[in-house]
């Protein structure tokens, strides 16, 4: 036992040095993203989400890795390019816009800015008419909810999952989100209820019931901004039309942001974005962009052939 110590000791100090490091590192060049102190508060009017002119292109893998991992590997990596290129746009409250385009045109990477994941290059993103950059990161949660493909549940209950949102509801108001998310027969149906332990991310559930439970987090938040990144991906098509009546039921007031791969999903929203590139190719009503006959009628008519019949170019 005596001559493993002193191993145990270098393993130690070994480990205890590279939280140090991670702990002390700042991405994205040194200088990370500047916590504003909470001296604005949540914006007091209706939020609406406004982009002007934003740009932003990734920084370089040994930015965002720390100097001993990056020692072991090479991460020399060709740029590529501006991920956002002079966006502009604008989404009210009480207003519900869908954002389509293939992958990589830079979905995803538009909706981290308006979290304030990633920090813009040029031009600004603004909540309720404030700067996100002047609002702390707590009142940005506060006012931004987010439902992403990828759920996260925590190896707790139902229960517990569901107060993370408002710690203060009632099983009235638990129950009321599960009905509108379409999950609560499954809830009531098992042995324990709203007391069942999920597990390790969920994972005792379904993809799609993972979904509904975090769905039905973000309506029990109501959150004045609302994103949605390919939130009903593992919904069959019935259950994800009934599920988007009552988000849109629920939260009529609020700013809606769908990105979606499947386009069913947003042929009924307000305003229609198809991006191309880190661009805005095109805005408009289904109907609008359909009959202009630009990319996203070839997105309409690449998804009803299928992908057998899509030959890449």
């Amino acid at each position: 036992m005596l001559s493993s110590v002193k191993m145990e000791l270098v393993a130690g100090l070994v480990s205890f040095e590279r939280v140090s490091e991670i702990m002390r590192f700042r991405p994205s060049g040194g200088e990370g993203i500047a916590e504003a102190p909470r001296l604005q508060g949540t914006p007091e009017r209706p939020p609406s989400v406004v982009l002007r002119d934003v740009s932003f292109t990734y920084p370089p893998p040994e930015n965002l890795v720390v100097p001993s991992l990056a020692a072991e590997h090479d991460l020399e990596e060709a740029s590529r390019g501006p991920a956002l290129r002079n966006i502009d746009l604008t989404i009210e409250s009480g207003m519900t816009v869908g954002l389509v385009g293939r992958s990589g045109a830079g979905k995803s990477t538009l909706a981290r800015l308006i979290t304030r994941t990633w920090e813009t290059d040029t031009g600004q993103v603004e909540v309720g008419g404030t700067d996100i950059r002047a609002l702390s990161s707590d009142d940005l949660q506060r006012t931004v909810g987010v439902v992403t493909q990828e759920t996260f549940l925590f190896n707790d209950t139902i229960r517990e999952n569901l107060l993370l949102a408002r710690p203060d509801s009632t099983e009235e108001d638990l129950l009321r989100v599960c009905r509108a998310a379409r999950i609560r027969d499954t809830v009531l149906g098992l042995p324990d209820g709203l007391d069942t332990i999920v597990g390790d991310r969920g994972v005792r559930l379904s993809g799609g019931e993972r979904q509904r439970l975090a769905l039905a987090r973000l309506l029990l938040k109501a959150p004045p901004v609302v994103i949605l990144d390919e939130a009903t991906s593992h919904l069959d098509n019935e259950t994800e039309a009934a599920v988007q009546r009552a988000m849109r039921t629920e939260m009529a007031d609020r700013a809606r942001l769908i990105i979606a791969h499947r386009l069913a999903t947003v042929r009924e929203v307000d305003l229609i974005v198809v991006m191309e590139d880190g661009r805005i190719e095109e805005r408009g009503t289904h109907e609008q962009l359909m009959d202009l006959g630009g990319s996203y009628r070839r997105l309409i008519e690449a998804q009803d052939r299928g992908p057998e019949k899509v030959v890449s170019t």
